[in-house]
Formats: C-alpha cells, sequence, structure tokens
C-alpha cells in the first residue's frame, strides 16, 4: 500500500492546458471551394441583409471569378461575395492591372455597393479620377457595384500617400486614412491641420484624413493632416456626432468637414484597434504605453462613450502586450471578444470543449510555443516548425465569460448588424508534405455562450502529458472548465467487487460511449481510465464529460498503446529497491532493481477488468520491453539494449514489464537493473516497447538519480 499511496501524488497534480478552434461557440465554419493556391482573405464584412463580402489578393490568378476588371497582372485583387452561411457565392470578382495590388480594407454601403481600399503599382488599372495623371499610381479607392460586375469608380490618389483604413457615410462619402509624405497632400480650406509641421523634412511623413465624395471625383470634398511627425491615422469610423480616427496614445472626434477637433482622449495604447456597440460607445484595445494606472505593456480594453468620456477600463494581462495586430469585436449587446497572441506562460481555456493543441507545449500551459504532436495528426498542426497560436477571450463589463486558443490566424473581423454575429476571414498553416495553408470563414455566436456546461478542453496523457491517441487502460487526463467539484474528488475502490468507480464527484466519462473508471475529478482537471474494450484501430472516438447535466463531447483517436513514464519533480516516479521513494536526495545504487511506474501499454496477460486492481501473478505486456541508456547506438543493442558507463555500451535488464501488483490496472510496472558501473548524478534510460504485431518500437525517456 505505499506505493498506491505514493503514486496517488503522481495521479492527481494538477496542470494547466491548452486548447483549439472555436467548435464550442462556432455556428459555420466553412472552406470556399472557389478559394485556390495563392488566394489570401484579408478583408471581411456584412451588409445589412447578412450576406459577406471577402475580399484578399490573389497571385496565380482568380480562375473561379466571372466577372474580371482590369488587364490583371502579377498580384491582384478579388472580392466574393456568399450568403449569410457562407454556403452559395453570389459573385466572384477579379480586379488588378499588369503590376501589382495590395488590399488595405473594404466596406460595403445599404444598397450593396462595395468600396475597396488598395494600393497600386499599376500603371494601366482602370480608373475614373486620379491625381496626378503622370504618375498614376498608389493609393486607389473602387467602388464595386451591387452585382459585382463593374465599377462605378475608380479614384487613384496620391502616389506619396500610404492608405490604412477607410469608411462610409450614409451618402456614400468615403474617408481614407493613413500616412503620407509631409510635403505631398493637398489639403481643403478650412482644413483642421492645412499644413505639415513647419519644419518637416522631405523623407518626413504624417498622418492624414481625406474624404472623397459620393462620386469618386477629385479633388477631395475635404483633406488634412492629423497629429505628429511620423505618426499614422490607423483606423477611422463614421459615427453619428462626427468622424472617429485613432492613433498610437490618441483617439478622437472630428467634424465631417475636418475642420474641427470635437473631442479627444488618451487612450495609453499602442496597436491600436477600436470597435463599437449597438448604444454607440467606443472600445479601444492594445498594448498599454502609459505607466501608472495602467501596468506598461499590459493589454487594455477601454470602453468610451459616443462623446469619448472613458466609462470603463479593463486589463486582461494572458493576452500578451507583444501583439502588433490585436483584433478586437464588440457585439450590439456589448461583449468584446478579443483575438491575440497569448502570454507566454498560463493562458486558460475556459467554457471551450476544443480537442489538444499541439502547437501550444503542455503541461505547462506556454503558449504559442513549438509543441510535439504525438497524435498522428489528429490535433494541431502536424510538422515542424509550429507557427504561435492565437489565443481568444470573450467579456462582458470585464468578466472572462470564455477563453480558448485556436491554430487559425485571424485576418480580419467583421459584426453582422441584424444578429450579432461574428465573422472571422482566417488562415491556418498545414504543415504537411507539401505545406499547404487552409483559408476560410468562421462565424461565431458569441451570445449564446456555455458557461455552466461541463467544458473539457484538453486530453492528454496522464504521464507525460502530450497530445496523443487514446489506448485501452491507458491513464489519461482531461484539462477544461466547470467538469466537477470544486474541491478534488480522489477514487476510492468502492465500485462492484472493489473496482474503481464510474462516477466520482459528479463526474462521468465515456469513451466511445463505454464508461470509464475515474480517479480524480475537479472542475478544471480529471484523470480516468480508458475502458479495455475501446477500438485500437485509429477510429476517432467521442470523448464525453458529464457533470451537472447533459453530456460534452470531444473527438479522440484510438490505438494499440502509447506509454508515457509518471514524473515526480526532476526524476521518474520510481521506487528503489529497498521500497523507498525515488528522489532527487534518494537515488539509486548501481546495481541495484529500480520499479518504475508507466501507463499506455495497451493490453497485458490475464483478465482485464475495468477499473480493477492487479493482484496475484505476473501479467506481462503484451509486447518486447527493452531498456538502454540514452543515445543508444547505431543499429540497436538487441534484446535488452544497452548502457553507457565508460564510453561503452552494457545491457540494462530488464526483469519485469506487466501491470503493477497491487495498483489498479492500466498502471504498467517496469523493474530495470541500474548497471553496476552506472556514473551518478541524473541519468537519462530509455524503455523501449513494441506492441505485439508492431513493426515499430515505442521509446519512453525516464530520468533516475544515480547515487
Amino acid at each position: 500500500m505505499r506505493k498506491l499511496a505514493f503514486f496517488l501524488v503522481a495521479l492527481i497534480v494538477p496542470t494547466l492546458a491548452s486548447a483549439q478552434s472555436f467548435p464550442s461557440i462556432a455556428d459555420v465554419s466553412k472552406t470556399l471551394s472557389i478559394l485556390k493556391p495563392g488566394m489570401e482573405i484579408q478583408a471581411i464584412t456584412v451588409d445589412a441583409t447578412g450576406n459577406v463580402y471577402l475580399a484578399g489578393t490573389s497571385t496565380l490568378g482568380f480562375t473561379g471569378a466571372a466577372n474580371n476588371i482590369g488587364p490583371l497582372g502579377d498580384v491582384d485583387l478579388f472580392v466574393i461575395k456568399t450568403n449569410a452561411t457562407v454556403d452559395s457565392v453570389l459573385y466572384a470578382t477579379a480586379i488588378g492591372g499588369s503590376g501589382t495590388e495590395s488590399l488595405r480594407d473594404i466596406k460595403v454601403d445599404t444598397a450593396g455597393n462595395l468600396y475597396i481600399l488598395a494600393n497600386t503599382s499599376s500603371r494601366d488599372l482602370p480608373n475614373t479620377s486620379q491625381d496626378n495623371a503622370l504618375v498614376p499610381i498608389g493609393t486607389v479607392v473602387m467602388k464595386l457595384n451591387a452585382t459585382g460586375a463593374a465599377l462605378t469608380y475608380s479614384a487613384q490618389l496620391s502616389s506619396q500617400m500610404t492608405a490604412l483604413a477607410m469608411d462610409i457615410d450614409s451618402t456614400g462619402a468615403a474617408y481614407i486614412v493613413g500616412s503620407a509624405n509631409a510635403q505631398s497632400i493637398t489639403t481643403t480650406a478650412g482644413a483642421l491641420k492645412p499644413a505639415p509641421i513647419s519644419d518637416a523634412l522631405p523623407g518626413d511623413y504624417m498622418g492624414f484624413v481625406v474624404k472623397l465624395g459620393p462620386s469618386g471625383a477629385l479633388p477631395y470634398q475635404a483633406a488634412t493632416y492629423f497629429g505628429a511627425a511620423n505618426r499614422s491615422v490607423e483606423a477611422v469610423s463614421v459615427r453619428s456626432n462626427g468622424i472617429a480616427i485613432l492613433t498610437t496614445g490618441t483617439l478622437t472626434l472630428l467634424n465631417t468637414g475636418l475642420s474641427q477637433q470635437i473631442s479627444s482622449a488618451a487612450t495609453g495604447v499602442s496597436a491600436p484597434r477600436m470597435a463599437f456597440d449597438a448604444a454607440g460607445n467606443i472600445y479601444v484595445a492594445g498594448p498599454a504605453t502609459l505607466t501608472g494606472v495602467r501596468l506598461l505593456g499590459s493589454f487594455v480594453i477601454t470602453k468610451y462613450s459616443a462623446s469619448l468620456t472613458p466609462v470603463s477600463v479593463y486589463d486582461y494581462p494572458l493576452l500578451s502586450s507583444a501583439n502588433s495586430t490585436p483584433r478586437i469585436v464588440v457585439t450590439p449587446s456589448g461583449r468584446i471578444v478579443v483575438f491575440g497572441q497569448p502570454t507566454n506562460a498560463g493562458f486558460p481555456t475556459l467554457n471551450a470543449s476544443q480537442p489538444c493543441l499541439a502547437n501550444i507545449a503542455a503541461p505547462n500551459g506556454v503558449a504559442g510555443l513549438p509543441g510535439i504532436d504525438t497524435s498522428g495528426g489528429l490535433v494541431g498542426t502536424i510538422g515542424a516548425p509550429i507557427p504561435p497560436d492565437q489565443g481568444f477571450v470573450v467579456l462582458e463589463n470585464g468578466t472572462v465569460l470564455h477563453a480558448g486558443f485556436t491554430p487559425m490566424l485571424v485576418a480580419q473581423t467583421a459584426v453582422a448588424p441584424t444578429n450579432g454575429r461574428i465573422y472571422l476571414a482566417v488562415s491556418e498553416t498545414i504543415f504537411g508534405t507539401p505545406r499547404t495553408t487552409w483559408n476560410g470563414v468562421v462565424r461565431l455566436n458569441v451570445e449564446a455562450l456555455p458557461t455552466a456546461k461541463a467544458s473539457p478542453s484538453c486530453v492528454v496523457h496522464g504521464a507525460s502529458f502530450n497530445a496523443v491517441r487514446v489506448s485501452p487502460g491507458a491513464i489519461m487526463t482531461i484539462f477544461g472548465s466547470n467538469m466537477g467539484p470544486t474541491v478534488g474528488a480522489q477514487f476510492a475502490l468502492t465500485g462492484p467487487n472493489g473496482t474503481v468507480e464510474t462516477t466520482l464527484g459528479g463526474t462521468s466519462v465515456t469513451v466511445d460511449g463505454k464508461a470509464a473508471p475515474m480517479l480524480f475529478s475537479r472542475q478544471d482537471q480529471i484523470n480516468f481510465i480508458v475502458p479495455w474494450t475501446v477500438r485500437t484501430d485509429g477510429t476517432a472516438v467521442p470523448l464525453c464529460v458529464t457533470f451537472g447535466g447533459s453530456p460534452n463531447c470531444v473527438q479522440v483517436g484510438t490505438t494499440t498503446a502509447v506509454t508515457g513514464a509518471f514524473q515526480r519533480g526532476t526524476v521518474t516516479a520510481a521506487l528503489n529497491q529497498d521500497f523507498s521513494i525515488h528522489e532527487t536526495t534518494n537515488g539509486a545504487a548501481p546495481g541495484t532493481v529500480v520499479q518504475l511506474f508507466m501507463t499506455g501499454f495497451g493490453a497485458v496477460d490475464g483478465t482485464l477488468v475495468d477499473g480493477g486492481v492487479a493482484i496475484g501473478g505476473i501479467r506481462n505486456v503484451k509486447g518486447q520491453v527493452t531498456a538502454s541508456t540514452q543515445p543508444p547506438p547505431t543499429g540497436g543493442c538487441g534484446l535488452f539494449a544497452c548502457a553507457s558507463a565508460t564510453g561503452g555500451y552494457k545491457d540494462v535488464g530488464v526483469g519485469f514489464a506487466g501491470a503493477a501488483p497491487s495498483l489498479v490496472l492500466g498502471v504498467n510496472q517496469v523493474n530495470i537493473t541500474i548497471p553496476p558501473d552506472m556514473p551518478s548524478g541524473l541519468q537519462t534510460f530509455t524503455i523501449s516497447f513494441k506492441p505485439t504485431g508492431a513493426t515499430t518500437a515505442i521509446d519512453t525517456n525516464v530520468q533516475l538519480q544515480i547515487k
């Protein structure tokens, strides 16, 4: 029983977890067949009837386009209009000249006309008006008619302007912001800032705001410089009481003639983004640049009234201040959704029922760093290097309602004005052979979040904490939220014939419909044993958690065996020859036997009862187990592998491999003999297991302290 008490410590230590995608809040996830290689969605918007507009650039042409505008060339623009569920293409249009176009922004009016903001190097891009006939390149504003078949206008602005964002008013006038050479804009009479700073050099730039009339004719209806030298205007929105513009550190409201500053507020954030609710409140998000009330570098969301009076400020420190392109969306009811780079420690999942994401390094919760996917491609992104993942959080009045990870890069966001659905233009790199990129659209319904339902967020190997497939008898761990009691419940042998119960603390787990023995249950963590009769053919099966209501499920893959050794600090969970607990301060002597504790060897000889205890006899693992030190010599070492002592390799004897006597079935024990001349210190051994019928072995590293 000493071993049983010791082993419980290794089983129930809680660990942070991670998860992928948006399955619990997404009601649409579409890959459009019309999107071909070389096409990248870079902007998205939704009209008043719910139709969705996707736009971006294509490097390999647009073979699905029904409408081709311009001669087309190296890199062109594409526009796709779909219905609200993104399963019917209403039109598809390619636009470009013989050079290169790059997309900046799109907006749609109530009549379904689409306004496109882009930059071009094409001298032959169709235009109806232009700022400089000698240099017909630079920023371009186009109005595409409601059928997507023709341009109503195409206005080419100054080649010295870098446009960043655009919005339109009810008349069809377009407001464009960005940065320009500090001596290149012709401002209009009465402009708020008619001239650049007095000492501006030819290479300096300044922010600008220009208003293009409904016809797209030049010159501008209004134009002004704005802000300090070498600062851009980064966002613009037409509000009921003026034109809101955003720069690093400042939110400003101008009149529609761009001649007066109505109000202004210091935001204290860089790389800013803004969003709006139905009441007209403005939300600004970004990394903090001010010290004092806000921690320098923390991620801050500030809510302002329509007149720019601060209403509330939220810090969300688990989103990294390193975000260069955070995305913030606000539903009409005021729920805030932020997408961005997670911090490098402890980003949680909350109410997110998702399979594990291999891009996040479990079990320490380090987000956005390369991880190892041993699931055979069932979870996460396949191969290496693995790109950083994005975190997303949903907040209401500063309280986190939902949080999770996604391997998808959120390029742009849009909110449907009718029902508050959030549309995301996303891409995901798949590191297969060859490497590919998935482009698609995801629609979220954050007004109907699951906030009190069992939410499994990550299913991992109970010993290694790797994201793996499940195998019969393996001890597995689930991380998540709302999955059990606040105070953890530990198992007891109170089931039929002294077995482990399948309900613990009100929590139960099934794998492919089969009840699993429960070892530990708490709101954020479950430890369970995979039933012995679960299939091993690789098929994905449902894993369901029930606590206080209906089950909530994720899909997991199946396999014959996935081994792993339990850890106790820096050493593997083990007993020395004298049955004392193996510790860094209580190592094993050379020449003695060490009992290692593992799980995931699959079926063993003898009668297998779910939740039963291994008693009497030796239950050998159905396969071949050998051990060696690292690194093994080229070509292997035969049946018992080998150990490294003084530069040569020697056998490491495996005396026993099977179900650990007196412990619950699913705990494997492997006894090895430490070579008599093994050097002292922390040493790494390899346990090699070849399941019956397998062509390759599964290697598991273990760490032992040698006296």
